[in-house]
């Protein structure tokens, strides 16, 4: 994850994931509850993951980001969502995690037309079996671009 201040709740969301784990390689969904973290209630999605080619199902969206974004996903198939370059972008950063085993970092180029705003996100896999990969904790900041000057 790149070394960026504003990067903050991220930070914090990865150190979290890896108390999580303790000696194992990834956490059960189990284990997370948000009280521990409540400086990322509204910037956390929880994500199922289904299937083989893998789907990702938003359990949880964010209130804070489906604001900034104008739209709630709660529900929603990622692969559904419209623009399909913005499934595309999102379902590419939610299979870096399932490949790693690892929390993976991503941020938005254009996808969101949210003009003056990057999305960061980090996807933090969790196993309720303790092998396969059945849920993603993503946290999302919004960080404004102070020298924006048109669409991206």
């Amino acid at each position: 994850m790149p070394e960026r201040p504003a990067l903050t709740r991220l930070r914090r969301l990865h150190q979290h994931w890896v108390q999580l784990c303790g000696d194992r390689p990834l956490p059960s969904p189990d284990q997370f509850d948000i009280l521990t973290l409540p400086q990322l209630m509204g910037y956390l999605h929880i994500v199922e993951v289904e299937g083989e080619p893998p789907r990702f199902r938003f359990r949880l969206f964010g209130t804070r980001i489906a604001e900034i974004g104008g739209r709630d996903l709660t529900g929603r198939w990622v692969d559904d969502i419209e623009p399909p370059r913005w499934a595309e972008a999102v379902q590419a950063a939610f299979l870096q995690p399932l490949t790693h085993r690892l929390p993976c970092y991503s941020r938005s180029d254009d996808a969101y037309d949210l003009g003056a705003i990057e999305m960061h996100r980090l996807a933090c896999p969790f196993s309720s079996n303790g092998h396969d990969i059945d849920r993603l904790l993503v946290g999302v900041e919004a960080i404004p671009r102070p020298h924006f000057t048109g669409k991206t």
